[in-house]
């Protein structure tokens, strides 16, 4: 299968021969015309896709770390609470 810069050559040689005919010139950058507008239709979606995907990571990290500083403060308050049941003087404090 050619590739894009294939045709691309392909056309290039077309036009230098001089002796290709205007059809099959037209043929060739309707092709690489089509390919281009596919590439550019495909970079499209997946630079939104990015953008969606980066402001998703963004969210889940914030929550992820909300979970984390909540679950510093409940597990430092579990501890504070044993020591207090066993009559030990607590002195972690949670950053």
């Amino acid at each position: 299968m050619k590739t894009l810069q294939d045709h691309i050559d392909d056309l290039d040689r077309m036009v230098d021969s001089g002796s290709a005919p205007k059809h099959e010139i037209r043929s060739q950058i309707a092709f690489v015309g089509r390919e281009v507008a596919a590439l550019q239709a495909g970079y499209s979606a997946l630079a939104a896709a990015h953008t969606a995907l980066q402001q998703s990571k963004l969210e889940s990290d914030t929550k992820a770390d909300a979970l984390l500083r909540q679950n510093e403060k409940l597990s430092a308050e579990t501890w504070r609470q044993r020591a207090n049941a066993a009559h030990i003087p607590s002195t972690f404090e949670p950053q």
